[in-house]
């Protein structure tokens, strides 16, 4: 009898840690497939210390990016050059580099490579509802280094079924001490058009 028990309880346990890795390696398709549409929008919430900014940041892979409404301003960035619209102002100036690598670093097949080294744990939640379509859930542990800066992650990925993209990311972030959520609402565009400002 005790060994019909072990039995079970190593297969229970084998069952689960091939359950982790299969949801771990759907996670990473779907954002292997965000960054294969090649043009998408992100509608972005964060909020931190009791405040929520919203900004939309669409991007055109691999080089075209426009941020909307950030709490730096608004900022786009093409192949010939970048630009920033500082809060209050009417007029373009360049962009400060540390924000043009930034943002290039978002949108890169490398900082897909870190996301995912940085996942410890992924697992399934099973279907869930999201505007009235079944998508299915993941919850991701995860520690990401982003230019100097470390945070531990948790977050909820919702995934359609039918392309395995991504439509939602609900973070709660650490990261110096300070504590975020943050919701990515993800829409696909194929004839997205990204224009240099000036």
């Amino acid at each position: 009898m005790k060994t019909l028990v072990f039995s079970a309880l190593l297969i229970a346990l084998a069952s689960a840690g091939n359950a982790h890795a299969d949801a771990k390696e759907d996670v990473f398709k779907a954002w292997d497939a965000m960054l294969a549409a090649k043009s998408y929008s992100t509608r972005i919430a964060t909020t931190m210390d009791g405040n929520t900014t919203t900004q939309v940041f669409d991007v055109i892979v691999p080089d075209h990016a426009r941020s909307t409404g950030g709490p730096m301003g608004d900022l786009v960035l093409t192949p010939k050059g970048a630009w920033l619209k500082a809060p209050g102002q009417a007029s373009w100036a360049p962009a400060p580099e540390f924000m043009v690598t930034l943002t290039r670093q978002l949108m890169s097949p490398e900082f897909i490579a870190k996301a995912k080294a940085g996942v410890t744990e992924a697992k399934s939640l099973g279907l869930e509802d999201l505007r009235g379509s079944q998508v299915q859930a993941y919850e991701i542990q995860q520690t990401l280094n982003l230019m100097g800066i470390q945070s531990q992650n948790t977050t909820r990925l919702l995934v359609d079924p039918k392309s395995g993209r991504p439509l939602r990311q609900e973070i709660d972030a650490t990261a110096m001490g300070k504590a975020s959520h943050v919701v990515h609402d993800i829409t696909y565009v194929p004839d997205l058009k990204i224009d240099a400002p000036m």
